[in-house]
């Protein structure tokens, strides 16, 4: 940014010398409008990335194809045959008058844990707001006769219940190798859990067994015994503010240290009468958002962001205020009202910098 800035003070330099009238007795007065537009590319995906950040977390799996940047929670719950659970053999046909537990992980105390990403503080105002879960039972036949018990953060009395399911997770499209998953989607079959809200790390407890009142068929029984149980949980990056005014901060490092104008002290008076300057987007997720530029204590600016840009314009009546306060050297940052929302898209990068400004500088002869 320091370079694109000098560049730019090179251009006002040219219009000066271009601009001068060497023959006039008392003084020099330049005006112009000089406009500056180049190409930049600035990942705002690895950026946000990194501010809900999954690496290394256990069972997490990138989405390759989806259009928002979006993680994959994947688990089987439980895989078993004869030998692990109990012989079904020895169960006679018919209707179960006693309940047959398979596997309790409370009992076992053996939870699944959604883990939470290692959030920036910048987004702790903020919760996922599309998450989807669900469970898929799929083997055997007497796998339609199970009864699956599953309940949140070890709420007992808010327990889901899931039975007759006969559906099976595509883990053909899971790459455990790179932790990679080319779905668009959770399958949608399965059964959906309600209660599994993710914002921050959930505790997950099942329970296997058959129900009192079910009927078991011969057929259900003479095959091996094998069933699989698996967990799924979709996790995009489509956020809400959960408060007035959830900020957050942008990439501080888009200007260089010391003043944007580049005075020296602040008996420096800047030429610059108003400046506006943007950043293209290829998209921009943040239309619900008003950007906000701070510097110091005295100077904070606000200005709503457009569908394809994020920028701002500093009139002459900022100038002022500017000029009054050395050195100005702006963060950015994005302010949401509660309620307010964005979707960061898996490719999401700046398209180019835009700068337009108003100068005005005399010389005295």
């Amino acid at each position: 940014m320091k370079k694109v800035f000098s560049l730019f003070l090179f251009i006002l330099v040219l219009l000066f010398v271009y601009s001068c009238n060497l023959q006039m007795p008392t003084a020099v007065e330049i005006r112009a409008t000089p406009e500056l537009e180049f190409s930049a590319s600035f990942n705002f995906s690895d950026y946000f990335e990194e501010m809900i950040n999954f690496e290394g977390k256990e069972n997490i799996y990138y989405c390759t194809k989806t259009e928002d940047l979006t993680y994959l929670f994947y688990t089987v719950l439980s895989e078993g045959t004869d030998n692990e659970f109990v012989e079904l053999k020895d169960i006679l046909p018919g209707i179960q008058y006693t309940e047959i537990e398979l596997y309790n992980s409370k009992k076992n105390n053996s939870p699944i844990i959604i883990p939470a990403p290692d959030e920036d503080e910048g987004l702790r105002d903020f919760r996922f707001t599309k998450t989807e879960s669900r469970l898929y039972i799929s083997g055997s036949k007497i796998s339609k006769r199970l009864t699956i018990e599953i309940w949140i953060n070890d709420d007992d009395g808010n327990a889901e219940t899931f039975n007759g399911i006969d559906d099976k997770f595509n883990d053909d499209l899971l790459d455990r190798y790179n932790f990679n998953f080319e779905g668009l989607e959770l399958p949608p079959n399965g059964g959906k859990i309600e209660n599994l809200d993710f914002n921050g790390e959930v505790e997950v407890n099942f329970r296997i067994f058959i129900a009192i009142g079910e009927d078991i068929e011969t057929g259900d029984i003479n095959d091996p015994f094998n069933i699989k149980v698996e967990l799924a949980t979709w996790l995009p990056f489509m956020l809400e503010a959960v408060k007035e005014g959830a900020e957050i901060k942008l990439p501080q490092d888009l200007f260089s240290e010391g003043d944007l104008f580049g005075r020296e002290s602040a008996d420096d008076d800047s030429i610059i009468e108003s400046l506006h300057f943007s950043i293209g987007l290829n998209k921009n997720p943040f239309t619900d958002a008003t950007l906000v530029i701070t510097s110091g204590d005295d100077i904070r600016f606000e200005n709503p962001t457009s569908p394809t840009a994020i920028g701002f314009p500093i009139t002459e009546t900022m100038m002022q205020t500017i000029n009054r306060s050395f050195p100005f050297s702006p963060k950015l940052s994005l302010r949401f009202k509660q309620g307010g929302r964005m979707s960061i898209p898996r490719n999401f990068h700046t398209t180019g910098v835009y700068f337009k400004a108003r100068i005005n500088y005399r010389i005295d002869l």
